[in-house]
């Protein structure tokens, strides 16, 4: 009898006590002979051959473009002169390295004699509710896995209890068991708040219950600014049971801290909860919170340290990146042009392939070269997005994110040696310098319809559904500027009155470093096709309370009279608002088609906006100009960042701030399927945008072509006539 004959049977490993959400596919599951020990078939199965994931890459020589080759040993390069943080190796899942502490086979052996008892204030249900949501995992699982962080940092193992029991019991040494006590008690108090449940029913009971009349809201409303005022004028001489400090390192001023939020945050705040906030400017600089209720200092402490956190995330400039995508070895030219391009109203400079194709020797070598090359820009790309996203601290903003197209233009680089044409190595190399500004360009500047005919021709592209929006900028010779952002919907009931669906006040200052815009701007420049670049920009918030009461009158009546043939139409006025306004600057208006690209939850969104002049609060009766801009999106990008307006200075997210809450990994069926099924993924469809874009702009340019060599002709027949 042969090796292959006789009984079967499958060997498989124990069940873990910490069992991962998505575990990976086993490697210890294998049929082997009946008689064989476990331990025989690991060793098989540590033996048996391997196919490798990828073919092994033929080293290129040292000498073959040394210059690119050296910009793949480097970290992506930010332009405001920071480098990526480099991306984490994998890590072994947290709740299998539980596994091999001590102290887990101490609660092996000895499962019903705990060395010690943690006691919290609710059940694990209840404070599983409290946490904030995590990326597809149900709260049970987020506190099993925090349980099994605190494992691994004290090196105690905390058995997971019942979820209806608030006793947490502990294995380890004294001291592994103090430190557990310790990570308990400070996550307790981090994530100790009353249910949403609680929190509604004690708002009706206090709130909703009293006397709704304005006169009544009146009177209470300065009841409780007196109180708020005896509170602040005692609460220095007072002692309070619960009280909490922040205290500042050297490297901040708590000064500029104060001058920012000490005449209005902080009031409010004091006054909402109920707290006395002081500041220790000599000795220990420290910001103290005083009260009567503990609830109240671990908020207003929370509070305080989101108030710090968006004060940094302030000071920091935008992330900017420049990458060229290399291209084929069939398309690739020599050398790369610089040419001044005033097409776009803008002094900018276009590059383009020039010179003769590269020589058939360097064909293998180039396309190893661009192959590596262009996957280590798709990794920057995420690294920094994921920086970016991690460090998205702000309140009070109108926050998106996009992928805008358009042809990616220089405004200011280094010239070449003697003002001749770049060698395609030297030309990126030179783009990696941080001194290189870039500019998105429109798609087009011109009024024309063969491009939108060309995408409704598309089969991956779906039915176009129209929206349309107006912007009106107010500046009034003031260093702030205001923007009144108003927005259409198609209404069937009457399409000639489309419905209002937003309506907000953006300000901006002159001053970029008090209020950055561009959060995030990844440039990718693309030699053969348009470009694209990954967008993130905050615009500050401006409250209705403090718009002037001329102005809130004046978008109250403002309409829109939109064309009913889409974005074909002659380009005309088609906002309605009233005349002589002379702080008015300018007035955009936008036509809006937007396209589901396949089957994906993914928007192409393709904008027609006309830009008219004001002078004298008289508007000019035709645009000025007009411009084509495309972006690529997710609705639910809205639906996330929508959530950094509506919350208070200091306050925090619901979300996760990761990359895996914008682009989730796809493991099963139960993803969302209204996000993009991972970053790959997505990459690949911003790609395939970027390619029927191109060919759209290209069919457009050639029947362009067409019409201006007919012109000719025609003026040639009718002068012979």
């Amino acid at each position: 009898m042969s090796d292959y004959e006789g009984d079967w049977e499958p060997v498989k490993s124990q069940v873990n006590a910490y069992p991962p959400k998505y575990p990976p596919e086993p490697t210890h599951n294998y049929i082997v002979p009946k008689g064989t020990s476990f331990l025989q078939a690991q060793e098989a199965a540590r033996q048996k051959p391997r196919r490798p994931r990828h073919a092994p890459a033929v080293a290129l020589p040292p000498t073959y473009r040394p210059g690119l080759q050296s910009l793949l040993s480097k970290p992506a390069f930010h332009q405001n002169g920071h480098h990526a943080p480099p991306q984490s190796a994998p890590k072994e899942q947290v709740q299998l390295r539980v596994l091999k502490l001590d102290a887990y086979k101490k609660w092996v052996e000895h499962r019903d004699a705990p060395d010690a008892e943690y006691e919290m204030m609710h059940s694990i249900e209840t404070v599983a509710k409290n946490l904030p949501k995590h990326n597809y995992l149900s709260p049970a699982e987020i506190v099993k896995d925090e349980l099994a962080r605190i494992c691994l940092s004290t090196n105690a193992f905390i058995a997971v209890p019942p979820e209806d029991d608030h006793v947490l019991r502990i294995w380890g040494t004294p001291e592994q068991v103090e430190k557990a006590r310790a990570h308990l008690l400070s996550w307790e108090m981090h994530v100790k708040r009353p249910g949403k449940g609680d929190a509604k029913a004690k708002a009706w009971t206090k709130q909703n219950a009293l006397d709704g009349r304005e006169e009544d809201r009146l009177l209470r409303k300065n009841i409780q600014e007196h109180q708020h005022e005896i509170f602040q004028h005692f609460a220095s001489d007072t002692v309070f049971p619960f009280e909490a400090y922040l205290v500042w390192p050297d490297g901040y001023d708590l000064q500029n801290f104060i001058d920012d939020y000490d005449s209005s945050v902080l009031i409010d705040m004091s006054h909402k909860f109920g707290c006395a906030i002081s500041h220790e400017k000599h000795g220990l600089r420290a910001t103290k919170v005083a009260s009567e209720n503990q609830h109240a200092v671990f908020l207003v402490y929370a509070r305080l340290v989101g108030l710090v956190k968006e004060m940094v995330a302030r000071r920091k400039r935008g992330i900017r990146t420049v990458q060229c995508q290399l291209p084929s070895f069939d398309e690739c030219l020599q050398f790369v042009a610089v040419r001044p391009n005033t097409t776009y109203n803008m002094d900018i400079h276009v590059p383009e392939l020039a010179g003769p194709f590269l020589p058939p020797t360097e064909a293998e070598k180039w396309s190893q070269l661009s192959s590596t090359t262009n996957k280590k820009y798709r990794t920057a790309t995420k690294t920094a997005l994921q920086s970016c996203i991690k460090s998205l601290h702000v309140s009070q903003k109108h926050v998106r994110m996009r992928v805008n197209f358009g042809q990616i233009a220089l405004s200011t680089y280094r010239r070449s040696t003697n003002d001749r044409d770049f060698e395609i190595e030297e030309f990126i190399t030179m783009l990696q310098n941080p001194m290189v500004k870039t500019s998105q360009c429109p798609l087009l500047v011109e009024a024309s319809f063969d491009f939108i005919d060309a995408l409704n021709t598309l089969d991956v592209l779906g039915e176009p559904e129209y929206a349309w929006a107006v912007q009106f900028d107010f500046g009034g010779g003031q260093a702030e500027q205001l923007r009144l952002e108003r927005e259409f919907s198609y209404n069937p009931i009457d399409p000639d009155e489309p419905s209002v669906s937003a309506t907000r006040w953006l300000k901006s200052s002159a001053d970029t470093t008090q209020d950055v815009t561009d959060l995030l701007e990844l440039n990718h420049l693309d030699l053969k096709k348009i470009g694209y670049q990954f967008h993130i920009g905050a615009a500050t918030i401006y409250s209705n309370q403090k718009v002037s009461q001329s102005l809130r009158s004046f978008a109250g009546n403002v309409a829109f009279k939109p064309s009913l043939n889409g974005l074909r139409f002659a380009p005309s006025k088609h906002a309605v608002f009233p005349l002589g306004n002379r702080e008015l600057e300018t007035v955009r208006e936008e036509a809006v088609a937007k396209y589901r690209f396949k089957d994906t939850k993914g928007t192409l969104e393709v904008k027609r906006v006309d830009i008219f002049s004001q002078q004298f609060g008289e508007p000019s009766p035709v645009p000025q100009r007009t411009e084509w801009h495309a972006n690529y999106y997710y609705q639910e990008w809205d639906n996330l960042m929508a959530q950094f307006a509506n919350i208070e200075a200091g306050q925090d997210v619901d979300f996760t701030r990761d990359i895996l809450t914008f682009f989730p990994k796809v493991v099963d069926e139960d993803y969302p399927k209204s996000l993009p099924q991972g970053f790959k993924n997505f990459m690949k469809e911003v790609e395939e945008i970027q390619l029927l874009l191109s060919q759209a702009l290209g069919e457009h340019a050639g029947k362009k072509a067409k019409v201006a060599e007919r012109e000719p002709e025609m003026t040639n027949g009718v002068n012979g006539h």
